[in-house]
C-alpha cells in the first residue's frame, strides 16, 4: 500500500505530539528542540504539500492547529524566557 505524500506531514505532527507527551510525563530523554523539529517538519511539509502540489486532505487542518500551537509556544519562550 502507498501511503499519499499529503499524510507524511500528520504523521511527523502525531510523532511530535506522542514524544511531546511522553517527555513530559516519562521524563524521555529527548531534547525538546529535536521534538519541536519534528513538529516544525511536519507543518512544513503540510504546507507544501497543500499549497504547491495542490493535495488537499481534511487532516490538514489538525495539523496546522498543532503547528499553531507550536509556533505561540516557541514565540512566548523567545519572548518570556523562564
Amino acid at each position: 500500500m502507498i501511503i499519499k505524500r499529503s499524510y507524511y506531514g500528520l504523521f511527523c505532527t502525531i510523532f511530535f505530539v506522542i514524544l511531546l507527551i511522553l517527555k513530559m510525563t516519562m521524563q524521555i530523554p529527548v531534547m525538546t528542540f529535536v521534538i519541536f523539529g519534528i513538529g516544525f517538519l511536519g507543518l512544513a511539509d503540510t504546507l507544501y504539500v497543500r499549497y504547491r502540489l495542490k493535495e488537499k486532505n481534511n487532516l490538514d487542518y489538525i495539523t496546522f492547529v498543532i503547528g499553531a500551537l507550536m509556533i505561540i509556544w516557541t514565540l512566548a519562550e523567545l519572548l518570556f524566557p523562564h
